[in-house]
């Protein structure tokens, strides 16, 4: 019975080859495997930052031609974030920046008004000596208001050009109509001045 093999007594380093090795011995290894150019890569914030902002562009691109990433949901906070944080550092920066669309798209919406209003007028005077215009000069004196009041209540053809449904917090534009009439304005550069 001497004669037979001992059984082989179970190595508690075979789970763990490192344990075989000596810490020196590993350090070196990790050394050679990775090299002092990656362990510098990956201890230095700053070149690791150099190696993120030359893929970053393509990443983003990439993510925003995917419909189905959340970038766009989870970049929303960070923009808000870094607008408002620009704004209460020097409004002048965010409002020079958006002038020159603000200003013609302000000054569209008033030239359509005055127009709407000088149209209404002309076809008022037209019909200045008509029996439409004296049975509104009767509604006016019975009811107390000018004829000027009664004269635009009348004329004026009211008419939803355009709905919109903006986000009540960040004043984003979740849905825009606008009827088939109407002339359509960028909805994001008319939501801008409700907001």
């Amino acid at each position: 019975m001497s004669d037979l093999p001992s059984p082989a007594k179970p190595n508690p380093s075979a789970s763990h080859p490192e344990a075989d090795y000596p810490l020196s011995e590993l350090t070196e290894l990790r050394n050679l495997v990775i090299g002092p150019d990656l362990k510098e890569r990956f201890d230095n914030a700053r070149i690791r930052s150099e190696d993120v902002s030359r893929v970053l562009p393509e990443a983003l691109d990439l993510t925003l031609q995917d419909k189905d990433q959340p970038l766009p949901k989870v970049i929303v906070p960070t923009v808000e974030k870094a607008i408002k944080s620009s704004v209460s550092t020097d409004q002048n920066i965010l409002s020079e920046a958006l002038f020159p669309i603000m200003g013609p798209a302000i000054r569209k919406a008033i030239a359509a008004a005055i127009q709407n209003l000088i149209d209404s007028l002309n076809q008022s005077l037209e019909h200045s000596l008509s029996a439409q215009s004296l049975s509104w000069r009767f509604e006016a004196w019975r009811t107390g208001k000018s004829f000027a009041e009664v004269l635009l209540l009348r004329t004026l053809v009211y008419q939803v050009e355009q709905v919109f449904l903006i986000h009540k917090v960040s004043g984003l534009v979740l849905h825009h109509l606008t009827a088939a009439t109407a002339t359509a304005q960028d909805a994001d550069l008319v939501s801008a001045m409700f907001t």
